[in-house]
């Protein structure tokens, strides 16, 4: 009986292009490093790069990047990973071929409904942090709590009493040097 090794994964940089004439142009929208098993097929790496990107296999580009070798475009679904040389400091490039209208922009958060609870009405909810140091007097609530006004005296007072004596310090140094 014979032991086949399991094949070897190989650590790579997983990137996804960014989308021309965006305002991120120079810097992808993902970036991470990633495992890849070299028996895989690129059919396969596809389909576990989609829950990564969001991009379908099907509408997928992958650009590979060797140091010190010329980026080539991946090609054929049926071909293994490996075939390809894969080592330190490689990296996928991930195009999304989808026209720009089948895209999900997810960061264009101006088309998202908000709800925003009004302030009275959460004042009023008993079971919120705000009711919590209420019943705690915690904070604003504690009657015998230091203002923020005080506090931000207090500090003045302090810094500019530790700042005279620095200068005082200084002068006596000054002082002894002088009468040497």
């Amino acid at each position: 009986m014979t032991l086949q090794s399991e094949p070897a994964d190989v650590s790579l940089m997983v990137t996804v292009a960014p989308i021309p004439g965006t305002t991120a142009d120079s810097s992808p929208a993902i970036a991470c490093e990633r495992r890849i098993t070299t028996s895989w097929t690129v059919s396969q790496l596809k389909a576990k790069l989609e829950t990564m990107t969001g991009i379908p296999p099907g509408s997928q580009k992958l650009r590979l990047k060797s140091p010190g070798k010329e980026d080539k475009w991946v090609e054929g679904d049926d071909r293994l990973v490996g075939d390809w040389g894969l080592g330190r400091g490689c990296e996928f490039e991930i195009h999304d071929t989808r026209p720009q209208s089948a895209r999900l922009d997810f960061t264009d958060l101006s088309s998202v409904e908000k709800y925003t609870l009004p302030t009275s009405t959460y004042e009023a909810l008993p079971n919120t942090v705000l009711s919590w140091k209420r019943s705690q007097k915690l904070g604003r609530f504690d009657p015998s709590a230091v203002s923020a006004e005080t506090l931000v005296k207090k500090q003045s007072e302090k810094d500019e009493t530790e700042i005279r004596q620095r200068g005082e310090g200084k002068r006596d140094k000054e002082e002894k040097r002088k009468a040497k």
